[in-house]
C-alpha cells in the first residue's frame, strides 16, 4: 500500500476553487499594482495547481505542470520589475 493518498473528488473540487480564486484575485491585485499581494496569491495557487497535478496522469498532468511553471514565470516577472522600479527611484 503506499503511503501517498490520492485526492478523492470533494478534495479535488475544493481545491480547484481554490486555485481559482487565488489566481483571480492574484490577477485583480496585478491590476491595482499591488505586487505583493499579486505575488502571494499566485504563488499559493500554483502549489495547489501542483497538488492536483500530482495526482493527475499523463496530458492533464503536464498541462497543470506548464501553467504552474507560466504562472511562476509571471512572478519572477513581477519581481524583476519591482526591483528595477525601486531601484530608479
Amino acid at each position: 500500500m503506499s503511503w501517498v493518498r490520492s485526492l478523492n473528488m470533494d478534495n479535488i473540487c475544493y481545491l480547484f476553487d481554490s486555485f481559482a480564486f487565488h489566481y483571480h484575485r492574484g490577477i485583480a491585485f496585478l491590476s491595482e499594482q499591488d505586487f505583493l499581494a499579486t505575488r502571494n496569491n499566485l504563488i499559493y495557487a500554483t502549489e495547489i495547481l501542483l497538488k492536483i497535478a500530482k495526482d493527475s496522469n499523463g496530458a492533464v498532468k503536464a498541462r497543470r505542470l506548464m501553467k504552474v511553471k507560466e504562472i511562476y514565470s509571471l512572478v519572477d516577472g513581477l519581481s524583476l520589475n519591482r526591483a528595477r522600479c525601486s531601484n530608479t527611484s
